[in-house]
């Protein structure tokens, strides 16, 4: 029931005041002798009927109004969003499928082969999210694995799992009792459908970038036609240290040259971390489209480079918190995704690293109180032996400063991992930042980040 109406001028009017209206005309009728009615008060016949009258009225007024509204592209919601974003040929979003390879294991040795069907449903461990394996694996006799390749049930960044999840089958009948399944990998690519805010604002920027060949135009275009594209980046090749094409040099053989053949280089960052080839393809494939360019632009296309950062946080939590709960919350800021009562679109090329956004995204996580601190570290296996070349600063114990990390050692022994304290954390122009792991760069830790609950 509508107690207050809002017109499209932004003013508004309540039932009572539209009761008061008719009151109002009524005594004046009445005043004039045009009218016997003239009992009003509250309960009186003529009264009851009026406020009945009105909220009728108000509803179909104020409904009228809500539909009218969703002609305009600011109002639209939903469906009807979708109608006038089709104007101007752009459609929402869909949102993906995450995807990824899973190994199935068994403890001896086969005497013949084993396959496992294709359509099989693997689960998350933790939230029971479904993947469906898309096409038949064989254990060949004589081995214990087989690798295969997985797809959600269902779109959106919630089927994206850390390595490690899918360990479950949801029909065991469908294969053998001791047959185990992990994912050594992260599966990717699960995408949200756009929601009503991106697509409209997409909209607005399409209205004012129609001017065919300028750079946005060419941005919006590819990221409207081409699947799993995030953004993209059109940079000069001069500025670029990593462009090149290759030639023959006088002895004939194959070498790389810095590229200036082209009008711009177009920096590719996907949805899925690192960029498919397959997206390169597509981009390449649009802009390769005499339909699509303007005569004499000359491009090549190339993936964002991942700027891997890696961090030392200490948290200070109400309940059980782990590993797997921050990288999830630093990976939903990094790459986009939802945490809590937050939804971040993801980090564009070049794109600064925020340390206030990482400390909100991880104290979105139901368990964590406080983040007390967040540096970023950095593993240098080539730290001077020599003792003269470090600053000491108490009884044996030293410090060495490189590239705005801090290094410590106490006698002989070097911590080789540094740290930097930071507001920002900037890519090159031509990367995009992404979660690095210890444990990939050094092996002596089974740590992907430095965590301290306190």
């Amino acid at each position: 029931m509508t107690d207050i109406i809002t017109k499209l001028d932004g003013t508004t009017i309540s039932r009572a005041d539209k009761v008061l209206k008719m009151i109002n005309w009524y005594q004046e009728k009445h005043y004039n002798k045009e009218t016997k009615l003239c009992d009003l008060s509250i309960g009186s016949e003529l009264r009851t009927l009026l406020e009945s009258f009105t909220v009728e009225t108000s509803d179909v007024e104020s409904n009228s109004y809500e539909m009218f509204k969703q002609t305009f592209l600011q109002y639209a919601t939903g469906n009807y969003l979708d109608m006038k974003s089709c104007e101007q040929k752009i459609n929402r979003k869909k949102g993906s499928v995450a995807k990824g390879e899973v190994t199935f294991s068994i403890p001896n040795l086969l005497n013949e082969d084993y396959i496992i069907p294709a359509g099989v449903i693997i689960l998350h461990r933790d939230n029971g999210n479904e993947y469906i394996l898309s096409s038949d694996v064989v254990i060949a006799a004589g081995t214990y694995s087989a690798n295969g390749f997985v797809y959600a049930k269902v779109i959106g960044t919630a089927s994206n799992a850390l390595s490690d999840k899918l360990t479950a089958f949801k029909n065991i009948h469908r294969v053998r009792y001791d047959l185990k399944v992990t994912n050594n990998s992260e599966i990717t690519g699960g995408t949200d459908p756009e929601t009503d805010e991106s697509l409209r604002q997409r909209c607005f920027d399409s209205k004012k970038e129609k001017a065919f060949g300028t750079l946005p135009s060419y941005s919006n275009n590819i990221i409207e036609f081409c699947d799993d594209v995030h953004d993209v980046a059109f940079i000069n090749p001069n500025n670029l240290s990593n462009h090149y094409k290759v030639e023959k040099d006088a002895n004939n053989k194959n070498v790389n040259v810095k590229c200036t053949d082209c009008s711009r280089v177009v920096i590719v960052n996907a949805n899925s971390k690192p960029c498919p080839t397959e997206v390169l393809q597509e981009v390449e494939t649009y802009l390769s489209n005499q339909n699509n360019k303007i005569f004499g632009h000359v491009f090549h296309v190339q993936k964002a480079t991942l700027s891997n950062f890696i961090f030392d946080i200490g948290i200070f939590p109400n309940g059980s918190v782990t590993e797997d709960d921050i990288i999830t919350a630093i990976l939903a800021y990094i790459n986009g995704g939802t945490i809590g009562t937050r939804t971040y679109p993801g980090l564009k090329i070049g794109e600064a690293l925020r340390k206030q956004s990482l400390m909100d995204a991880i104290e979105e996580l139901d368990n964590v109180d406080q983040v007390e601190s967040i540096t970023a570290i950095n593993y240098n296996n080539s730290l001077p032996s020599d003792v003269s070349q470090w600053t000491k600063v108490a009884n044996q114990e030293y410090i060495y400063t490189k590239n705005g990390y801090t290094y410590s050692r106490n006698g002989d022994t070097i911590n080789k991992w540094g740290k930097a304290n930071f507001v920002t954390l900037s890519p090159s122009i031509s990367s995009v930042a992404s979660l690095g792991y210890k444990r990939n760069v050094d092996d002596s830790t089974r740590e992907r980040i430095g965590l301290t609950v306190y």
